[in-house]
């Protein structure tokens, strides 16, 4: 059997959207090597984060050949063309999109909805791009026979919102990959804190750094902390919402040594980060799954987050929640946190008990299982 992906987050994308569309893809190759994987992406280049994924026999990389323009490939018809010329039974969705035409292709469509940008943070994204993203998002919903969603509490979510029936809905959970679980030698850190300048006490926070991250409260809960030594790291590219919001404030409040921002970050130097960290911050309440609390838990270090998101609903008492989402709330759990070594010990350990379920193998199970469900 023959799948296809969209490849665009797996080629371009090198934050957690793009780690989570090539663990999934790396999943299954690795797992059920009997099928064949084809990525499709506006470039056929291959590049690092793409080379131990093309190593695989299952995997290869092609370009569509057909539609006016590259980068609009899945809006024309000609891609239809694509996956009758590679026989393709299945055709996934990885971004939350699926061709608006598919031609005399009868491939089926699968789609992976891994969060409600367009819905929750329109204002952020702009008019215009939250207008694409809705409409490509409704009509990816309404094309699929299967749906793809990482928790129980996104299925719940999107039947709610969505009105989809919980039938044609499948949970495949992320998986983290086993290196994060692999200790960091002292060596590695040191040369690591020393490239990007990181403090030798801080909390962690991974990008993107957009308003929907709830990035200003945190710098706030960093200056209301007692223990004046510890600081904060922020790891993503730069956006309007950091320069124009962040920047300003830590500029007012002179927290330039408290406020460390790295801008960019090889997914290979991410167990090294997480691991120099006292603690991992996942603020959002409307994320559908953070990759980043898995990883984070995977390396043994405490995750914190806030009492309504999904991550406060799925994971329990394997993370540490807060009492509201204020900056007041955030800065006296960090505190109680930081001052009790007990308390560390003992969410670093549930972390990695939960996070231990998050395999490959597992991915590769439930994603099989949903393509099974497919029927000629």
């Amino acid at each position: 059997m023959n799948v296809g992906f969209d490849g665009h987050w797996a080629v371009f994308n090198h934050t957690s959207r793009g780690n989570l569309s090539r663990s999934v893809i790396s999943a299954i190759a690795t797992y059920k090597p009997k099928n064949k994987y084809i990525i499709y992406g506006s470039v056929a280049s291959e590049n690092r984060h793409l080379t131990p994924l093309l190593a695989n026999p299952s995997v290869m990389m092609r370009q569509p050949k057909h539609g006016y323009f590259k980068t609009l490939w899945r809006w024309g018809d000609g891609f239809g063309k694509d996956l009758q010329r590679h026989h393709v039974r299945i055709y996934h969705g990885l971004c939350g999109v699926l061709p608006f035409f598919k031609g005399k292709s009868r491939a089926h469509m699968v789609v992976s909805i891994t969060d409600l940008d367009a819905r929750y943070n329109a204002k952020e994204l702009g008019f215009w791009k939250s207008l694409k993203e809705k409409m490509a998002l409704s009509h990816s919903i309404k094309m699929a026979e299967r749906i793809v969603v990482p928790s129980e509490w996104a299925k719940n979510l999107l039947h709610e919102l969505y009105n989809v029936d919980f039938d044609r809905i499948d949970i495949v959970p992320p998986c983290v990959d086993k290196g994060f679980s692999t200790p960091v030698h002292d060596e590695a850190r040191q040369s690591l804190a020393a490239h990007y300048g990181l403090p030798k006490r801080f909390v962690l926070l991974m990008g993107p750094l957009k308003k929907s991250k709830n990035l200003l409260d945190m710098v706030k809960a960093i200056r209301r902390l007692k223990d004046k030594e510890l600081c904060i790291v922020m790891v993503g590219k730069s956006t309007n919402y950091y320069r124009h919001s962040i920047r300003p404030y830590v500029n007012e409040y002179n927290l330039h040594d408290r406020v460390i921002h790295v801008k960019h970050l090889h997914s290979a130097d991410l167990p090294n980060i997480y691991q120099q960290a006292t603690a991992v911050l996942c603020p959002t309440q409307n994320e559908l799954y953070s990759l980043s609390m898995l990883e984070a838990m995977s390396c043994g270090i405490p995750v914190m987050v806030n009492p309504d998101s999904m991550m406060a609903t799925e994971a329990g008492d394997a993370v540490m929640v807060t009492t509201g989402s204020t900056p007041e709330a955030w800065a006296a759990a960090i505190d109680a946190l930081v001052a009790s070594p007990e308390q560390q010990q003992i969410f670093a350990e549930r972390g990695r008990n939960y996070v231990a379920k998050f395999t490959p193998e597992a991915t590769a199970e439930a994603l099989q299982a949903c393509y099974d469900k497919i029927e000629d």
